[in-house]
């Protein structure tokens, strides 16, 4: 998706928290995939930090030692984790709906200087190309691919 990998450069290359990093590309990825599932691109729906964490099955190295309910712990990192990067590309890529506690990719319009890959999304081209690629990639963790159900 060219939006999700200008994103997906930024968090690489100026990302604060490293050891957060993996967490907030597989974040990143999985709202890219959740954005071309909506009927609309427009449309300020995405996923709560809740869906995130149960949805994609997350894991961070350590979280089970933080003394509390590591549910509750694993949720307060991924929240920590999108506010991270909402305040790495300054809120020009990824924003929240306070009403529902969404995070969605933005449109294409709210994209300052409007970079062409981005329009060019707008009009929805290449979406199998994009979604088989993005597909490919969510199979992947820790260097080997997980079994398709």
């Amino acid at each position: 998706m060219p939006c999700s990998q200008v994103l997906e450069s930024r968090i690489q290359q100026v990302f604060t928290r490293p050891a957060y990093k993996p967490m907030a590309l597989q974040l990143i990825h999985a709202l890219s995939v959740h954005r071309l599932t909506t009927s609309d691109i427009y449309t300020t729906l995405g996923a709560t930090a809740e869906e995130l964490r149960d949805g994609l099955c997350l894991f961070q190295p350590g979280i089970e030692e933080l003394g509390g309910d590591p549910a509750d712990d694993l949720l307060s990192q991924v929240e920590t984790v999108l506010r991270e990067v909402h305040k790495t590309v300054s809120g020009q890529f990824i924003s929240s709906n306070p009403d529902n506690r969404q995070y969605y990719l933005d449109g294409p319009d709210h994209f300052v200087g409007q970079p062409k890959d981005c329009v060019a999304l707008g009009k929805r081209t290449d979406i199998y190309g994009i979604t088989k690629s993005l597909r490919n990639q969510a199979f992947v963790r820790n260097g080997s691919k997980w079994p398709r159900v």
